[in-house]
């Protein structure tokens, strides 16, 4: 009996252990159910984010605005006015001025001494006096053969001599003509010898042309240099020059007399102004590169400009004022320039992603988001504008667009008609980014996108490809 009642036992306590068994899988098969509905749930907030993102385009709100479109490259500096001194004749420098040194008009630059040159101006004159005497003596000989040629001459008539000896007479004298000429020469050689070495011993000290300043020096004092040998360079830096080197895509737009600003990283607070004064007439190649040079000059007075600083050169090629937007939101097809505005009466359906939610988890369960993604852009109309400048960035619109409209930015983007100047801007009827509702091809007539494929601003009508839209 006792043995029955031990089984007992074991049995109630088997289906007890059953029982707990599954309470613990009833409830490990709730923890997984609600982990994987909370899995769902953020998978169908991840969807409705993205739908949201789809039917809510980006805006940017038109304001008022002004645009500069300009060319910027990078320039070297040159002082505005520049000589290189050289000697004038041989001799030993006595006295050179210092790098960074600044005269004045008249002041010395450099002198040399005055021994070689006093003996330079003895020796001219020595020589000077002995062409003199040589001139003197030619003279003489000059006149003992014209009185000879014309005793000679009685002597032939009266028949005392022969004819040969006559003539023999006549071409002595004409040796002695020739001598006295070159004496007469060499006197003039020799006077030219004497003054031009005056002229060096007066130029023993070279005085500064102008008010500069000393920028390098090649020799040193004491050291003998030859003629014409390069001393040191001076230079007039209370103006600079910028030569700024740009291609040919940028230099086309660009005119003598348009404003330009010059400023550098290392002299934050002196940013200069002027003009563009020259634009060289060929292009120098640089690595296969046509390139041409492009200066201006400005005033340096304190002198924080120094010959060689790197600087920008920004040349301002048009300023506009007006209605400012995106230059991503502006369209052109063939000559009609448009931007997509949002339409007044719509503008209080432009509903908040968490208004969208329950829309678009019934979208996430079947294939229509698309759908509602396309009926998104009928809330958009097309809107031709009159285009001012653009820099790329920003654009200006003269007419057809009210400050406070917002304008959308389309996903698809490309380049806006060249910027140089309103002209420019208004003529060009190049195509950069489709129009949806204006009939470009890959969209129907009613602004939904087609799904035949094709690509928006490819075909007859757009200018993706460059073959089409003129």
């Amino acid at each position: 009996m006792s043995r029955k009642r031990s089984t007992r036992k074991n049995r109630r306590r088997s289906s007890s252990s059953r029982g707990v068994r599954k309470t613990i899988v009833a409830f490990l098969a709730l923890v997984a159910l609600s982990g994987g509905g909370w899995v769902a749930y953020e998978s169908l907030n991840d969807v409705t984010s993205n739908y949201a993102s789809e039917v809510q385009p980006e805006t940017v709100e038109a304001t008022e605005g002004t645009v500069t479109v300009s060319v910027e490259s990078p320039a070297r500096t040159e002082p505005y006015v520049e000589r290189t001194v050289r000697a004038a004749t041989s001799g030993c420098v006595s006295y050179i001025a210092k790098p960074g040194e600044r005269l004045s008009e008249g002041e010395a630059l450099v002198e040399f001494g005055t021994e070689d040159l006093e003996r330079s101006v003895v020796r001219a004159g020595i020589a000077l006096d002995d062409a003199t005497i040589r001139k003197q003596r030619a003279e003489q000989n000059l006149a003992g053969a014209e009185r000879h040629l014309s005793e000679q001459e009685q002597l032939y008539e009266s028949g005392a001599i022969s004819r040969e000896e006559l003539e023999r007479a006549g071409e002595e004298l004409h040796e002695q003509q020739r001598d006295f000429r070159t004496a007469e020469l060499s006197v003039e050689r020799a006077e030219l010898d004497v003054a031009e070495a005056e002229a060096d011993s007066e130029e023993a000290v070279i005085s500064a042309p102008f008010d500069g300043t000393v920028l390098d020096v090649e020799v040193a004092e004491g050291e003998r240099v030859s003629q014409n040998s390069r001393l040191l360079s001076f230079a007039d830096v209370s103006r600079v020059r910028f030569v700024a080197e740009m291609d040919e895509y940028d230099v086309r737009l660009l005119e003598e007399g348009m404003p330009v600003s010059i400023r550098s990283d290392v002299l934050p607070e002196h940013t200069l102004r002027g003009r563009v004064e020259e634009i060289s007439p060929e292009a120098e190649l640089v690595e296969n590169i046509p390139v041409f040079g492009v200066s201006t000059t400005a005033e340096n007075e304190d002198g924080a400009w120094r010959p060689g600083m790197n600087a920008d050169l920004n040349v301002r090629i048009h300023r506009d004022e007006g209605i400012v937007v995106p230059a991503a939101a502006v369209s052109t097809v063939q000559s009609a320039t448009v931007v997509h505005v949002l339409s007044g009466e719509e503008e209080g359906d432009t509903a908040d992603a968490s208004d969208a939610a329950p829309d678009a988890l019934e979208f996430a369960a079947s294939d229509a988001a698309p759908d509602a993604s396309q009926s998104a852009d009928n809330r958009f109309e097309a809107r031709e504008v009159e285009l001012g400048a653009h820099d790329g960035i920003e654009a200006v619109i003269h007419e057809g667009l009210d400050e406070g409209e917002l304008v959308r930015i389309p996903e698809e983007q490309g380049v806006l008609p060249d910027s140089a100047s309103d002209e420019a801007a208004s003529d060009n009827d190049s195509s950069a980014i489709p129009l949806p509702g204006v009939g470009s091809p890959g969209e129907s007539e009613t602004g939904d996108r087609a799904t035949d494929g094709a690509s928006p601003g490819s075909g007859a009508g757009g200018q993706g490809d460059g073959t089409g839209g003129q």
